[in-house]
């Protein structure tokens, strides 16, 4: 029933000619690279649903025309709308292939409905790392050399359905767990400069989605961050949440004249030289960031 279409996650940024050369029909799912949209059949996206609301791409998905059989799914971003466009397409077509009407039906539109209008309050559940959180459910949904995008798609058919989701218990329990993580971690980070930077000194994953929500600019600190499994050692991450609040550029320069080895991605990322200690202070790292404002 999975080879009903095909899907894909793509970098725009990246070489993706190879996926669309091969002659096979591509639909985008929220394609927001121009480029890219061009080279797509079709791109579903969110549409104008009156009173000057638009609807998303999940709910544009219950009404839309249907990809070909075969066709390739495609999107640069596999986040819940996505996902969730992807299943409710899955699920009209084998609708039709039944000899049934390809409308959706009430509980489960409900919940497309649900996940349409609810950014954040449905949406947390739906765990863009499903693969990693429940792995036990792999083999409830796939076959082993099916790709774990393909299985976040059936997860969300699943819970579309049921309104559940084979590994559930673990997963909110697991969300659970994060959140009380993240919500200890709030006390560890020190504001600065007005509100535009903070620092926060954890070896906690959540370190910089924390940072983040209470100043543009972060400072992490990992006291003993691992590279490759080599030893512990003091690392680094300078973050800014969009390009424009500091020249990270210029702050890498500054670093790198008193430790060679500063760098990443910029505009958004730097981060200190890798697999060794930084010896960098907290104040220099201050300093340079304060040196460098662009907004």
């Amino acid at each position: 029933m999975d080879d009903i279409y095909r899907v894909a996650l793509v970098d725009p940024t990246r070489h993706w000619d190879e996926l669309l050369a091969a002659g096979a029909i591509v639909w985008g799912i929220n394609i927001t690279d121009a480029g890219l949209a061009k080279r797509c059949e079709r791109n579903l996206g969110p549409r104008r649903a009156g009173a000057g609301r638009s609807n998303s791409v999940i709910e544009a998905a219950l009404t839309h025309e249907l990809p070909p059989v075969g066709a390739t799914l495609l999107t640069i971003k596999a986040d819940v709308y996505a996902l969730g466009t992807m299943a409710v397409l899955f699920m009209r077509r084998r609708r039709l292939a039944r000899g049934a009407s390809a409308a959706i039906p009430r509980n489960v539109r409900g919940r497309v409905m649900m996940i349409a209008t609810h950014t954040k309050a449905v949406v947390d559940w739906i765990l863009m790392d499903l693969p990693v959180i429940a792995p036990e459910a792999r083999e409830l949904v796939l076959e082993d050399d099916q790709d774990d995008l393909l299985f976040a798609v059936r997860m969300v058919g699943i819970w579309l359905e049921s309104g559940t989701f084979p590994g559930a218990a673990e997963a909110r329990s697991s969300l659970a767990d994060d959140r009380s993580e993240q919500i200890d971690l709030v006390r560890k980070v020190s504001v600065w400069h007005g509100g535009r930077i903070a620092t926060i000194e954890t070896t906690s994953r959540f370190a910089l989605s924390v940072g983040k929500r209470l100043a543009p600019v972060v400072i992490a600190i990992n006291p003993e961050f691992r590279f490759h499994g080599g030893r512990p050692h003091r690392k680094v991450t300078i973050y800014q949440t969009a390009p424009g609040y500091v020249d990270l550029a210029a702050v890498a320069d500054d670093l790198n004249a008193i430790e060679p080895g500063w760098g990443g991605g910029l505009p958004r990322t730097i981060g200190s030289p890798q697999g060794k200690p930084t010896t960098s202070s907290l104040g220099q790292l201050m300093d340079a960031v304060a040196r460098h404002p662009l907004g």
